[in-house]
């Protein structure tokens, strides 16, 4: 082969890698905007679904547990975590509630659900995370 050839191909396959690196940048880049849309739509879901089950009567016996995880969730134990699922879940299907606050609560451990197969909570117990992720299935 000729070096002419030789430079005209390397320069071709430059060319070529150089299209496709700018296009993974370019996917990579719209994949971390709709990554971080859907985040922030889990936050804004999540806080309204807490402010619904917040109340100032504690009526729905969630206002401890609401607030614990508002304040960062950081230092729930694991047995607050899973009576927190629990209520929520319980309260879900309590036919004695308005239907606001079943939407909640039902909006709420989907979000929850979420947050965690998305390894955005941090600390959950082992226990929970496996049943939400399988429950997910």
């Amino acid at each position: 082969m000729s070096e002419n050839l030789l430079i005209a191909l390397f320069t071709l396959f430059g060319s070529w890698c150089l299209l496709h690196s700018g296009m993974i940048w370019s996917a990579r880049q719209d994949s971390k905007k709709m990554y971080l849309a859907l985040e922030l739509y889990f936050k804004k879901m999540e806080a309204a679904a807490l402010e619904v089950l917040h109340s100032p009567n504690d009526h729905l016996g969630l206002d401890y547990y609401i607030d614990k995880y508002r304040q960062g969730h950081n230092d729930m134990t694991d047995e607050e975590w899973i009576e927190f699922h629990e209520r929520c879940e319980r309260l879900s299907t309590d036919p004695t509630v308005t239907t606001e606050e079943k939407l909640a609560a039902a909006q709420f451990l989907a979000i929850f659900g979420a947050l965690v197969s998305l390894h955005k909570l941090s600390r959950v117990p082992p226990e929970l995370r496996d049943r939400l992720i399988k429950n997910r299935k």
